[in-house]
């Protein structure tokens, strides 16, 4: 099971391909913009992606083994973040120095892990990843404070099991919402080095991961996310605190009503 469709403001819960076949457009999206935000990735069994096994478990889980919608609305940043990608991909395609969407999939137990990396410089040995951040996150970023970012883990597991030989690592990263005001702070697009964790230590960090969102089920009720792993913090628009994560980023959470913990933190608020 994984995200199957879009919440619509007319009917609700719509899967992609009503959606795609809706000729109202009452959301105001064109159908280009609906096609690029949808998920196009089906959840297999027994295999797990690396940017899954480093959400928190109860979220990983609730994903995994719910259905769930997602508001197109909300998908612009992570469409844009596909677009940011294409741009470098397509300068860097034919040439030898390069590689490009390089993938593994390996056995660790009883299930598979899998990933791809989006470049490999033969050259400088250095593997890279295109990213879209906010301004708000630059100082920390720049100053090595991964707190809140799965940067390191991610890019650290991908280069042990694609390509243990790479000597640096390293984020380029979009800043989306950059402005001149912002440019004592940072330039619109900074190289971040990512430090090179140990290898036993990556290889214990996956099993421990996968062991984790593996054996969840079998606990109920389902351990709660962590609160650093929420998002918590005052939203002054609303005027009240808000949970951003599991608003705006867990496919378990915000208007969905898989996540009990996200909604009855709502009703106590």
């Amino acid at each position: 099971m994984s995200e199957v469709g879009f919440l619509c403001p007319e009917v609700g819960n719509i899967d992609y391909a009503a959606c795609f076949n809706c000729d109202h457009e009452t959301c105001g999206l064109p159908l280009p913009y609906r096609m690029a935000a949808a998920n196009d990735r089906e959840t297999e069994e027994e295999v797990y992606h690396v940017t899954e096994i480093l959400k928190p478990a109860r979220q990983a889980y609730l994903e995994r083994h719910n259905d769930y919608y997602s508001d197109p609305f909300k998908k612009a940043w992570a469409t844009f973040g596909t677009a940011w990608h294409s741009i470098p991909e397509k300068y860097a395609e034919g040439n030898k120095r390069f590689l490009q969407e390089v993938g593994f999939k390996a056995l660790i137990g009883d299930v598979y892990l899998s990933g791809r990396c989006d470049l490999i410089d033969l050259k400088r040995k250095s593997m890279l990843d295109w990213k879209t951040t906010s301004v708000f996150k630059a100082t920390e970023l720049m100053n090595g404070d991964f707190a809140g970012t799965y940067w390191v883990e991610q890019q650290n597991i991908y280069r042990v099991f694609i390509a243990p030989w790479v000597e640096k690592l390293k984020v380029v990263a979009l800043f989306r919402d950059w402005g001149p005001r912002h440019a004592e702070k940072c330039r619109p697009v900074e190289v971040i080095n990512i430090p090179i964790m140990k290898e036993d230590d990556v290889i214990q960090l996956v099993i421990d991961r996968l062991t984790d969102i593996t054996i969840i089920g079998n606990v109920l009720p389902l351990p709660l996310c962590p609160v650093a792993d929420c998002w918590e913090g005052w939203d002054k628009k609303e005027n009240r605190k808000v949970r951003r994560k599991c608003r705006d980023y867990c496919g378990a959470g915000g208007d969905s009503g898989i996540c009990t913990q996200y909604s009855e933190w709502m009703e106590d608020e």
